[in-house]
């Protein structure tokens, strides 16, 4: 044979299951060639180790054993600093949350829409007021999300 063995001809002759003609010339190839050889090995030895073993109970104390195994095993250490998660959120939120003010304050003031919409200078004010504090509410909420979020993780000590 000038190509290697595939995968159903290697466990058909592993089986038994291969005969005729085809059947011979692919047992020849497999005693003439150490690559079809060495896969038809493994093929033996993954049928060995799926073997059924004998019916044997686990141990009573397996489970004590690998929960105290994995209590003592070192926790795997985050490589990103925990804060970062926190800070890129919260830098997103303040940058969102300008744009939007931005844009209100534009369209608010824009000299377009006061010629649809006339808006009187006591109600212009009180909407810039309250544009004001609801853009230092948002700041301040969104400096504050990283110590918040950082004092709510697990192992913090304060949840």
């Amino acid at each position: 044979m000038k190509r290697h063995l595939g995968a159903s001809e290697l466990v058909d002759l592993h089986l038994g299951e291969s005969g005729g003609a085809a059947g011979a010339r692919a047992a020849r190839h497999l005693d003439a060639c150490d690559r079809c050889r060495g896969t038809a090995a493994d093929l033996a030895f993954v049928e060995r180790a799926l073997q059924p073993g004998p019916d044997q109970p686990p141990p009573r104390d397996g489970l004590a054993r690998v929960m105290a195994a994995l209590e003592q095993a070192p926790q795997p250490r985050s490589v990103v600093a925990p804060w970062l998660g926190a800070v890129t959120t919260s830098l997103a939120g303040v940058v969102a949350g300008a744009a939007a003010i931005a844009a209100a304050g534009t369209l608010l003031l824009a000299p377009a829409l006061a010629d649809r919409v006339p808006l009187d200078p006591v109600g212009a004010g009180l909407a810039l007021a309250a544009l004001g504090f609801f853009g230092l509410g948002s700041f301040a909420t969104l400096a504050l999300t990283p110590v918040l979020l950082l004092e709510a993780r697990p192992g913090s000590g304060r949840h």
